[in-house]
């Protein structure tokens, strides 16, 4: 659009050079050839392009003028903040600058103290290792005493374990004595019990003997054949 107009100009003017736009023997608007028309509304065109390309770029112009504004705006608002930001930057610089040096003396401080503190720890070590010491050679000579009633007691038990399997094996024996024992006696009873059977068959005999006159025989040869004779 920008290299329309002046090409327009340049071939409209050249036209109407040889084309003869203008007829001097003519009286009022007649004046103008066919040369001068097309001249004139060219140049009418060029105008009204140029108007809007005028127009356009004042539009343009108006728009870059406000976003300079704005972005002028904006620039003094970041600077203004910038400010506020390296204003506030720093007071934090300073505030821990502050804090390092005050954590610098506490550093030292804590330093100090634990140096006395590990050198308090390391003697009480010494101590206490020198403590441990005797306390495990006392200890080493407990468990040798031990040791050794450990041994006594042991043997103690060897011994004790002999008599108790000895006492087992009596144990037994006695236990087996009177397992016969029981048994004989049992045996006895069956043999009390079988006299006792008898005796009574042959008290009941001799009562039939007396109460039986009749039969003396008989009675005789059932107490023989029952033993009692």
């Amino acid at each position: 659009m920008e290299y329309f107009i002046p090409f327009t100009a340049f071939f409209t003017t050249l036209f109407a050079i040889k084309g003869g736009a203008w007829d001097a023997r003519q009286i009022g608007h007649r004046k103008l050839t066919k040369a001068g028309y097309v001249t004139v509304i060219f140049a009418c065109i060029v105008l009204i392009v140029s108007l809007l390309v005028l127009r356009d770029k004042i539009t343009e112009a108006e728009d870059a003028s406000k976003m300079l504004s704005e972005a002028v705006l904006r620039a003094k608002d970041l600077k203004t903040q910038s400010t506020k930001q390296f204003a506030q930057t720093t007071e934090q610089s300073k505030t821990q600058e502050h804090l390092l040096s005050v954590a610098r003396e506490e550093n030292a401080t804590s330093q100090h103290k634990l140096k006395n503190t590990i050198d308090a720890l390391r003697e009480a070590n010494d101590n206490s290792q020198e403590t441990l010491k005797k306390k495990v050679d006392a200890l080493n000579e407990r468990n040798k005493d031990l040791f050794s009633e450990n041994k006594e007691l042991g043997e103690r038990l060897s011994r004790l374990r002999q008599e108790i399997l000895s006492l087992v094996d009596k144990n037994l024996l006695l236990q087996e004595t009177i397992n016969k024992s029981v048994k004989i006696a049992g045996e006895m009873k069956d043999t009390q019990d079988k006299e006792a059977g008898h005796i009574a068959t042959c008290r009941d005999l001799a009562r039939n003997q007396y109460s039986c006159a009749g039969n003396a025989c008989g009675t005789t040869d059932a107490l023989q054949r029952a033993g009692c004779y």
